[in-house]
Parts: C-alpha cells; sequence; structure tokens
C-alpha cells in the first residue's frame, strides 16, 4: 500500500487573442476517480499593450463555481499570482493569509472542475501577449 501522495503539476499556456471587451475561460478536470487538491497556482497576463485603456482580471472558481479569488489591474499593468500574491492592489480577497486559505481549499473532480477567467471585458485593446496558469495539486484516489 502507497500512501505517499501523488503531486501533479498541470501547465495552460494561452496564445489565442483575446479580443477587447471578452474573456477566455479554462475548466481544469481530475482525472476520473481522482481528487486534485491544490497545493499551488501561479497566474500570469501581460499588460495588452497597445493605445487602449480599461482593465483586466483574473477569476480563480472553486468546483461549485463560486468564485473564490481574483485579482486584476489597468491595461498597462501585468497581472499576476505569485508567491503566494497578487501582482496589483485591486484583489479579492485582499488579506493574504485569506487569499491562501482560499486556494488551498480549492478541489477539482472528474465532474466538478476549477474555472479560471481570465477577464477582458473591459479593455479597449486586444490581449495578444502569452497567458500562463500552472497549478501543483496533491492528487488522492477514491
Amino acid at each position: 500500500m502507497n500512501n505517499r501522495p501523488t503531486i501533479v503539476t498541470k501547465s495552460f499556456g494561452q496564445t489565442a487573442t483575446v479580443a477587447a471587451g471578452s474573456k477566455q475561460t479554462t475548466n481544469i478536470y481530475a482525472p476520473e476517480g481522482k481528487v486534485w487538491k491544490v497545493i499551488g497556482m501561479e497566474l500570469e497576463a501581460p499588460n495588452p499593450g497597445g493605445d487602449g485603456s480599461g482593465d483586466h482580471f483574473f477569476y480563480v472558481w472553486s468546483a461549485g463555481h463560486v468564485r473564490m479569488m481574483n485579482g486584476g489591474g489597468p491595461d498597462d499593468d501585468a497581472v499576476y499570482w505569485r508567491n503566494s500574491t497578487w501582482s496589483v492592489n485591486s484583489a479579492a480577497p485582499q488579506d493574504t493569509a485569506a487569499s491562501l486559505n482560499a486556494l488551498t481549499n480549492l478541489k477539482a473532480t472528474e465532474s466538478k472542475s476549477i474555472r479560471i477567467t481570465y477577464n477582458g471585458n473591459n479593455l479597449t485593446a486586444d490581449q495578444t501577449g502569452h497567458r500562463e496558469i500552472k497549478f501543483v495539486f496533491e492528487e488522492v484516489s477514491y
């Protein structure tokens, strides 16, 4: 019997253009018979550049599709979650401990996903830069 947890790393590079006023959603499912519990996460979107204005955000949704955390900022700033903190001041929850609690309580199953949405709804320029979504999970079998 192996009682050691399995660690799974997933990376989702996004290169498709997100048109101004649009969003891109990534759903992350665990394999059949498994539950993935989040250990760590990294999100990154460059500033959209160009002559646009507005702001852009990442939203992180639980397996029940309840929004758990988000961070974003103006179009001339990159938006990222790294080292347990957002790169921008516009984030919820704002407290680092509360953000980490929300993050490490995220789980994915074969039928319920963790949903990451990059939202450029308030941008007036297209987001053409490479966006990165990375997760480290503890995998549990049932």
